[in-house]
């Protein structure tokens, strides 16, 4: 992280998605309903701030969700679950459901993770532009 705003946040919950993928944009607009508090963050991969958090290399494909959580960053499957288990956390049969998956090696979990991402344009489609937040969702995105 390379400045002040950028430490700040890295004690944030970010998500970072594909801000032209509809798959990833419906799963901002279902983690925006669930997150009653507001302690989930967003940030698409296309926006250079996001280069703060996660290097370039892994960020050019836009084939992989992250998730900066206790200021560590995760990807693919497990920033998928740990998302699901911090929007979950008072409903405790789900949370013990996504936290049981996280038993599964990573491995079989994102291998399973790469199949969908290498077809989510072709199922879900894609946007021509990045998603642009709304008024009342703005303060939830930090780039």
């Amino acid at each position: 992280m390379t400045d002040t705003n950028a430490e700040t946040e890295g004690s944030k919950n970010i998500v970072f998605f594909d801000g032209m993928c509809n798959l990833c944009n419906h799963l901002v607009d279902f983690l925006i309903k669930r997150d009653r508090g507001k302690n989930l963050f967003y940030c698409s991969l296309q926006n250079p701030k996001a280069l703060d958090y996660i290097n370039q290399k892994d960020i050019e494909k836009l084939n992989t969700l992250f998730f900066l959580h206790n200021k560590k960053i995760y990807k693919k499957s497990t920033a998928a679950l740990l998302i699901l288990i911090h929007i979950y956390d008072s409903k405790i049969p789900l949370k013990i459901f996504f936290k049981t998956l996280l038993l599964v090696p990573s491995f079989i979990r994102d291998l399973v993770y790469k199949v969908l991402s290498l077809n989510r344009y072709r199922i879900f489609g894609k946007r021509q532009s990045c998603r642009v937040p709304t008024d009342k969702e703005k303060e939830q995105f930090i780039c």
